[in-house]
């Protein structure tokens, strides 16, 4: 997966790109509550990747926010 961050604190937009399977784009704010998205997903009976979801990190990329690395230039 790579995030694309557009803007800074609580006027951040990203743009989720799933490069798995047959792929995904998703517009987040910057909360990752999803704004718009290409494909919906339902992983489970709780969690899907859906318009005002927060993403689904730990079912759609097996990782957490907190471990994504992020790089600032």
């Amino acid at each position: 997966m790579v995030d694309l961050q557009f803007g800074s604190e609580t006027g951040a937009h990203h743009l989720l790109l799933e490069l798995y399977a047959s792929g995904n784009i998703i517009l987040t704010d910057h909360e990752y509550n999803i704004l718009t998205l290409l494909r919906t997903h339902k992983y489970d009976e709780d969690t899907k990747c859906a318009v005002k979801e927060k993403y689904p990190f730990t079912h759609a990329a097996n990782c957490t926010i907190d471990t994504i690395v992020t790089e600032e230039s």
